[in-house]
């Protein structure tokens, strides 16, 4: 048996925002984090968030009750995978359309196996791996915007995406519609140092390199989330910003 993930999960309004949208999940007994950012042109974003944390608790507590059991990885992540989707589906169903979107938000979410590191993934928040063997952190989630989207297709540069508000622009998030498509990333256990997850109110003020620095810099998780969300507020904090870390 290896040993146990230690993990922690912060979030903090900003420096710039009236209200917190963003939510967080943990649930260490499955070994469970999360995080997610409700999306703020949306009536019900910040209630989206709380909810799909809420929920995915609750699955992610069932997904690895059951693994424990049957023992196999691949089985639990496409579990968690296929529960982020229900829960997507009924968050649609409680007032969405095409025409009229009154909740949305992002969802990140790792679990921690015995060989593996489950990530799923909605919309534009972040899961980065930090290796034992490399110093840099790597980014092993697809952002879901008309950013990552122009990049990928080569018509013009990150940066020149995001001066044109393209960043902003989700393609995809949870409660989209009745079949969302959930991201599902598998990453070596042992091959990692440490995992983040975070919600874009980081990962646009606090660049890579530093985040890695933050991680490399601090040994407990709890230190780790908060000195990220203290390098983005000093930053300028223009968003709500959430962090979860496991060691």
């Amino acid at each position: 048996m290896r040993k146990k993930a230690k993990g922690s999960v912060l979030t903090d309004i900003g420096m710039r925002r009236d209200y917190n949208e963003d939510a967080v999940c943990t649930v260490p007994q499955a070994h469970f984090y999360a995080v997610a950012d409700g999306i703020g042109q949306m009536a019900f974003g910040g209630k989206t968030a709380a909810i799909a944390c809420r929920q995915m608790a609750v699955s992610a507590e069932e997904i690895y009750r059951d693994y424990t059991v049957h023992g196999s990885e691949q089985k639990a992540a496409e579990e968690l995978k296929a529960a982020l989707a229900e829960i997507s589906s009924r968050i649609f169903q409680k007032g969405n359309d095409p025409e009229v979107y009154r909740y949305g938000c992002t969802f990140c979410g790792a679990m921690v196996f015995e060989k593996q590191i489950a990530v799923v993934n909605v919309g534009d928040s972040r899961a980065y791996i930090k290796r034992k063997d490399r110093d840099e952190l790597h980014q092993i989630t697809e952002d879901h915007n008309l950013a990552a989207m122009a990049v990928k297709n080569g018509y013009m540069t990150y940066e020149e995406a995001v001066s044109r508000g393209m960043a902003s622009r989700l393609l995809n998030f949870i409660g989209i519609s009745e079949e969302t498509e959930v991201d599902l990333f598998l990453h070596d256990r042992l091959k990692a140092e440490a995992v983040l997850l975070c919600t874009d109110g980081l990962s646009s003020m606090v660049s890579d390199k530093d985040m890695a620095v933050c991680i490399r810099n601090h040994r407990t998780p709890e230190r780790v989330c908060r000195n990220l969300i203290r390098m983005a507020n000093r930053k300028g904090g223009k968003d709500n910003i959430s962090v979860a870390v496991v060691k």
